[in-house]
């Protein structure tokens, strides 16, 4: 039978599908070709870094060095010697700065207590010269003393009268007065108060307000005055039990003493300046330009030995006269040595005179 036109057509649709399937198929090893050049590429590609030196694969962790105990231990041995160290040199600051302040303070401390004592010394010495003056002024004045010659017209003669110290009350009664000395050489004002701040230690808190210090500036002794007579005999006995010593690097302990009352030099020089002072009294009264003038007296250690000074006062002017130089011996006291001070108006014989009186 002839083809007919279905046929025909069938015959075409089956001759053009292999080539479409071929074309599939093509297109399909194609891809797979590609993929596997893709595959094949990025396997041989090299890996790159970016711009910090990170590669852009999986990061290779690096290799450390184990730590071993023998590290750990040499590195806290380190850290604790630069501790040390330091709290070494810390410590060492603090006690320079602690020794510089303490030095500092301490010379501050011991000028304000020298300049206090220095002071108060000073309004005592006014206070008692003031108390003296006072004496006078309430005193009568006294009588003039008759004309030793009358004037041939009638008129009188001035007077020359002289006037004699009167005894006055002027410190604090002797059995109040408590002295502590045996102090091998001169002291400082400052070193005294230090004994004396021990001896205060031994009375009650509450009695130790009523006491009164006495310290030169330089002096062997200082002195202290009790309100009674009593808390003065009670503070020498239990002053004297504790056997108080003065102490000095490098040489052996020297007691202290401590009595009540002047000390005993002090009364002895008394006694001898007394026939003295009558002597001087009977010369100035003879002198006319001296006849009115009073009598003063100054006493302080000169070369190691105490010296006694007189002067004239007359108004505002004082005049030196003279002095004398004790020596003293367990035993007694006595003047040795007698010096007329320069410019001094008494005559030959007024020195003569005082000078006999002075070394009798």
């Amino acid at each position: 039978m002839p083809p007919t036109a279905a046929d025909s057509k069938h015959d075409n649709q089956q001759k053009q599908r292999p080539p479409a399937k071929k074309n599939k198929d093509d297109k399909t090893e194609k891809e797979d070709a590609a993929m596997s050049t893709d595959s094949s590429s990025a396997r041989k590609r090299p890996v790159e870094s970016d711009s910090d030196g990170h590669t852009g694969g999986v990061a290779t962790p690096p290799v450390r060095a184990p730590v071993s105990e023998n590290m750990l231990a040499k590195y806290f041995e380190d850290l604790n010697s630069k501790l040390v160290e330091m709290q070494g040199q810390t410590d060492s600051h603090f006690d320079t700065m602690h020794k510089s302040f303490t030095t500092s303070i301490k010379a501050v401390s011991e000028r304000v207590e020298a300049n206090e004592e220095a002071s108060r010394l000073k309004f005592d010495s006014i206070q008692a010269e003031l108390a003296i003056l006072h004496e006078r002024l309430k005193a009568p004045p006294p009588a003039p003393a008759p004309a030793a010659a009358a004037s041939s017209s009638g008129g009188t003669a001035a007077a020359f009268t002289i006037s004699t110290p009167r005894p006055t009350q002027s410190g604090p009664a002797e059995d109040c007065l408590v002295f502590i000395r045996g102090f091998p050489v001169t002291q400082p004002g400052f070193i005294l108060k230090e004994y004396a701040n021990e001896a205060l230690a031994t009375l009650p808190t509450a009695d130790q307000a009523g006491i009164r210090l006495r310290i030169s500036p330089a002096d062997t002794q200082f002195s202290m005055v009790f309100p009674t007579p009593e808390q003065a005999m009670n503070f020498v006995t239990n002053y004297r039990a504790l056997a108080f010593v003065f102490r000095y690097p490098g040489k052996p302990d020297t007691p202290l003493t401590c009595r009540t009352g002047k000390p005993i030099a002090l009364r002895r020089r008394g006694g001898l300046i007394r026939p003295v002072y009558a002597a001087l009294e009977e010369v100035l009264r003879d002198m006319p330009s001296m006849s009115s003038a009073t009598i003063s007296q100054t006493s302080r250690m000169k070369f190691g030995a105490m010296t006694t000074a007189f002067f004239a006062l007359r108004g505002r002017e004082l005049t030196p006269l003279f002095s004398i130089v004790f020596q003293d011996t367990p035993e007694e006291m006595f003047i040795n040595e007698f010096s007329v001070s320069e410019g001094c108006p008494l005559s030959d014989e007024g020195v003569l005179k005082v000078r006999s009186a002075a070394l009798a």
